[in-house]
């Protein structure tokens, strides 16, 4: 089913609930970036004011913007949240809850992974911080019986992609289908969001409700980035010799990540550069490893990332990262 306004889905989703004569929703929602922020205000406010519902939220990584603790700080922040994140990004509404004294007693959260040092001082989110391994989440999302997922999707002409959330939706979905309890599914298009294929792309059967509204136009979260310094640099330099061409690359979010982009683009597109700036800042003890790579890249690089950052884009665009694997079961 298609809606058009997040108030109609919010209506299809309490609507489906209340004809299984269920007050109680667990419901599960991707890291970062893949939250439909909108469509969980809605939820979320509606079972804030009716209690007779409860409400337990599943995901990590809520994102939200900087708050300004003095005049000073405000009059800094406004410009630049406006410049980063827009005029009208949409905060989650349980965030801001919890940041201002708490949840209802009838709604919980449940996340397995925050900013570092957020919520220090967050006696709520100390205690309901679910402590596990990325790869156990799947298995512990189809343990509490999570029955709705709800996630910010993009579209092409008539194909629907779950974009940089696909790992743990898909693995949560196959394992609650094969209990034979499929959960609600419910994806909100963004026009802005990445069209991803391959796995990520799904059929529009996939879905219980598409939400596609005007309604959701807000600029996208970016996580601001810093300059790289001096150090940092060295450090993308010095590891970027010790990447093997037909090896695996495993990059996250930050500066290291970045410096060691720079390095790899740099080692394949002015090799004679990269070589000389390479053997002027190697230290005699590092001359002798015999690890030490530094030649383009013929067989290229395989990524792996539980957050795909745009880092990975530049390299598949230079050339490097181009090798392909196979899944067992798949061969």
């Amino acid at each position: 089913m298609k809606c058009k306004s997040l108030a109609q889905a919010t209506e299809e989703i309490f609507k489906y609930f209340d004809a299984r004569g269920q007050k109680s929703i667990r419901l599960a929602t991707p890291l970062g970036l893949g939250k439909p922020n909108q469509l969980l205000n809605s939820i979320y406010n509606r079972i804030k004011t009716d209690s007779t519902y409860s409400l337990d939220i599943f995901t990590a990584l809520s994102l939200d913007l900087p708050e300004a603790k003095s005049d000073i700080e405000a009059r800094f922040l406004g410009p630049f949240i406006e410049k980063q994140w827009g005029k009208d990004y949409p905060r989650l509404e349980y965030l801001k809850d919890l940041k201002r004294g708490g949840l209802p007693p009838h709604i919980n959260l449940h996340e397995f992974y925050y900013n570092a040092g957020a919520f220090k001082q967050n006696a709520y989110m100390q205690q309901h911080y679910l402590s596990m391994n990325y790869t156990h989440v799947a298995r512990s999302l189809k343990d509490s019986k999570v029955e709705v997922i709800v996630q910010l999707i993009a579209k092409r002409g008539d194909s629907y992609s779950l974009s940089g959330n696909t790992d743990l939706t898909l693995d949560v979905y196959d394992l609650l289908a094969a209990e034979g309890k499929t959960p609600f599914m419910v994806g909100v298009v963004h026009p802005d969001l990445a069209f991803l294929g391959a796995d990520a792309e799904v059929e529009h059967d996939f879905f219980d409700l598409i939400v596609e509204s005007p309604e959701v136009n807000h600029k996208l979260f970016a996580v601001p980035r810093e300059a790289l310094t001096e150090v940092d640099t060295l450090i993308g330099l010095h590891a970027s010799q010790i990447i093997e061409d037909g090896g695996t690359l495993q990059i996250g979010i930050g500066s290291l990540s970045d410096s060691i982009v720079h390095a790899l683009l740099l080692r394949q597109r002015d090799n004679q550069q990269y070589r000389k700036i390479a053997e002027s800042f190697t230290p005699k003890e590092f001359r002798e490893i015999d690890a030490i790579h530094r030649a383009p890249f013929q067989e290229g690089l395989y990524g792996t990332s539980e957050m795909v950052m745009d880092g990975f884009m530049h390299l598949r665009q230079a050339g490097i990262l181009k090798r392909t694997v196979q899944d067992k079961d798949q061969s």
